[in-house]
């Protein structure tokens, strides 16, 4: 059996000039897609391996950091 607790958000088409910081502003800390090979700005890990009502908090702050975002 195979699992992870990883997923990697492209937010490429966010474009965010540092999309760590725009996340951690927002209460979410995530880390830099490049430190794992990918293109900068391209790519951000979610470590989910927590309890669900942290998932479910941290979840929300995401959908207001990508509401927030204005194109």
């Amino acid at each position: 059996i195979e699992a992870t607790y990883l997923a990697w958000l492209k937010v490429k088409g966010l474009d965010l000039r540092d999309p760590i910081a725009h996340f951690e502003a927002h209460g979410v800390g995530l880390s830099e897609g490049r430190f794992f090979g990918a293109a900068p700005g391209e790519y951000v890990r979610l470590n989910f391996g927590c309890p669900r009502k942290t998932l479910d908090e941290a979840l929300a702050r995401l959908a207001k950091a990508v509401q927030s975002v204005r194109h």
